[in-house]
C-alpha cells in the first residue's frame, strides 16, 4: 500500500533535499526541545555521562595496559630482550597467558648474535632463590640467581670482592648484601629447588639502577645452568646492539632471522624479565574490555527505555505533527538529533569524571597487588575520543529504537493515541465518569444529573388513537 493511500503526505523531491542539507534546523529544533523538556531528558543525559565516565575509564585502562609498562631492571642495559610466546594461542578467541616461563633453545643466542646490528647477545636464566638468614628465611623481594655473564645486561659493577670463580662461589647486589649482613669470605645459606647450600660470598655489585622488584645472586654460568634444571634451555637473551642502531629496528631484524621468538624494547623488557608483570598487564587489558563491552549494552539499553518512555509521554505532540504532515522521516530526524545533542552533551560531561575514576581505579589495583610498583598511567587524549565515539552513536541507537513506533503510525492513529485514557480519568480521585458516558464530572451526583446517558429513559406519549 502506498503512502498516498494511507493518507499520508509523500515527501516531495525538493523537501527530501532540504530535510538532508539542513540539518542545522533540525539540531536548532532538537534545542528548543530539550530545552523545555529539561526533566525528560535529564536522566538520559545522567546516563550517558556516567556510561562515558566509565567508557572512559575502561579506556585507558586499555591503553595502560597496552602501551605501559614496568621499566627493565636487570636488562636495562639490553636494547632488545628476546623471549618466547609467553600464551597459548586460541584460534578464534584471546590468547590466554601462561604461568610458567616459555623456554627457548640455547643454540638462540648463536643466532641472534649473528644478526646484523648485534653487538653482542647473552643468554639469560633465572633460579628462583631462597636465602637464610641465622635458620629463617629472609624477608623482602623476590630473589633470582643468574649466571655472572648476564651481569653485563643490567650492568652490575663489582663494588668489592671478585667474580664467582668455583660453583660455591656467589656474587650479591648491594641491597641483598645488605639486609642479609654478609660481605665478601662470609658464608651464606641458600635454597634452590628445596635443597640447602652453603655458598661463600665472594663480591658485592651494584646495579646501574637500583633494583625494587627483585634481588639479584650471581653464579657462575655453569653452576646457574645446572641449577636451572633442564639443560640446553634458556629463559630470555639479552642484545646490546652496535653504536648507531636503532631498537626498533633491530627487533624486527631479530623477528625476521630468528622464527618463533618474541622480541622486547622499552619498558616491554619488563615483561620478560618477571612475568607477574605480563600477567598483570593481560589481567588490566581484560578487565578494561570487559567493563567497557558491557557499559556500552547498558548505555544503549538505558537511553532507549528512557527515551522511549519520553516520546510516550509526548504522543500529543508527535500526533499533533503528524496531523499537520510531518513524515515520518522528519519525526525521526527530529528525535534522532535530540538523541544526538544529549549524546555529545553527555559525552562531554562524563570525560573528565571518567579520567579521575581511572586514576582512583590504578591506585585501587597499585594498592590490591593487580598492578606491580612502577607500573604507570597513561593518559591520552584517545579514552575521551573514544568515549565520544561510542556514546553518541549508542544515544543514536537507543532513540532510532524509541522512536520507530511513534514515527512510523498514521496521522489518524496517532490522534486517536493521543486521546485521553477514561479509565485513567475516572481514578483520578477528584473526578469521577459513567461508564456509559465519554465525558468526566466533577462529582458522580452531577454525573447522574448532568449527564444525558444517565438519565432514566422515558416513554414516548402514547398517540391518540390508541384509546
Amino acid at each position: 500500500m502506498s503512502r498516498e493511500s494511507r493518507g499520508e503526505a509523500a515527501d516531495p523531491p525538493a523537501a527530501r533535499k532540504k530535510i538532508r542539507t539542513l540539518s542545522r534546523q533540525n539540531l536548532s529544533l532538537a534545542w528548543s526541545t530539550i530545552r523545555g523538556r529539561k526533566g525528560g531528558f535529564a536522566t538520559v543525559l545522567i546516563a550517558i555521562a556516567v556510561g562515558s565516565a566509565v567508557i572512559t575509564a575502561c579506556g585507558v585502562l586499555l591503553e595502560t595496559g597496552i602501551r605501559s609498562g614496568v621499566p627493565a631492571e636487570r636488562y636495562h642495559r639490553a636494547a632488545v630482550v628476546v623471549g618466547g610466546y609467553q600464551a597459548m594461542p586460541v584460534e578464534g578467541d584471546a590468547d590466554p597467558r601462561l604461568s610458567e616461563r616459555v623456554r627457548l633453545p640455547a643454540d638462540t643466542v648463536a643466532k641472534v648474535a649473528a644478526v646484523p646490528g648485534v653487538a653482542s647477545a647473552v643468554g639469560d636464566v633465572s633460579v628462583r632463590i631462597t636465602v637464610l638468614k641465622k635458620g629463617s628465611v629472609l624477608g623482602g623481594p623476590s630473589v633470582y640467581g643468574h649466571g655472572w655473564s648476564a651481569s653485563a645486561l643490567a650492568p652490575f659493577t663489582l663494588r668489592s670482592g671478585t667474580r664467582p670463580r668455583a660453583d660455591d662461589d656467589v656474587v650479591l647486589d648491594g641491597d641483598l648484601a645488605r639486609r642479609a649482613g654478609v660481605a665478601p669470605g662470609d658464608t651464606l645459606t641458600l635454597v634452590t629447588g628445596s635443597k640447602p647450600g652453603s655458598y661463600r660470598v665472594s663480591g658485592v655489585a651494584e646495579p646501574a639502577t637500583p633494583l625494587q622488584r627483585q634481588s639479584a645472586v650471581f653464579f657462575t654460568d655453569g653452576q646457574a645452568t645446572r641449577l636451572h634444571g633442564p639443560s640446553g634451555k634458556i629463559d630470555a637473551v639479552g642484545v646490546l646492539a652496535a653504536k648507531g642502531t636503532d631498537a626498533d629496528d633491530l627487533a624486527d631484524r631479530i623477528k625476521k632471522a630468528v622464527p618463533g621468538v618474541v622480541t622486547h624494547t622499552r619498558d616491554d623488557r619488563g615483561d620478560v624479565e618477571t612475568l607477574d608483570v605480563g600477567q598483570m598487564r593481560s589481567f588490566l587489558v581484560e578487565v578494561a574490555i570487559a567493563f567497557g563491552a558491557t557499559m556500552i549494552l547498558l548505555v544503549i539499553i538505558v537511553v532507549a527505555g528512557t527515551l522511549a518512555l519520553s516520546v510516550q509521554q509526548r504522543r500529543r505532540e508527535l500526533a499533533l505533527l503528524r496531523a499537520v504532515g510531518a513524515t515520518p522521516r522528519q519525526v525521526l530526524r527530529m528525535l534522532g538529533a535530540e538523541a544526538v545533542l544529549v549524546g555529545v552533551i553527555g559525552a562531554a560531561l562524563g570525560a573528565v569524571p571518567g579520567i579521575l575514576l581511572a586514576l582512583l581505579l590504578h591506585t585501587v589495583f597499585t594498592a590490591a597487588g593487580a598492578l606491580p610498583p612502577g607500573f604507570s598511567l597513561v593518559i591520552t587524549p584517545l579514552p575521551v575520543l573514544f568515549a565520544l565515539l561510542i556514546c553518541v552513536p549508542a544515544a543514536r541507537i537507543g532513540g532510532r529504537l524509541a522512536a520507530r513506533r511513534a514515527a512510523n503510525v498514521s496521522a489518524v492513529e496517532a490522534l486517536g493515541d493521543a486521546a485521553v485514557d477514561r479509565r485513567s480519568s475516572a481514578g483520578s480521585g477528584s473526578r469521577s465518569a459513567c461508564c456509559s458516558c465519554p465525558r468526566a464530572w466533577p462529582s458522580r451526583s452531577c454525573c447522574r444529573s448532568r449527564c444525558p446517558a444517565s438519565r432514566p429513559s422515558r416513554a414516548p406519549p402514547a398517540p391518540p388513537w390508541s384509546s
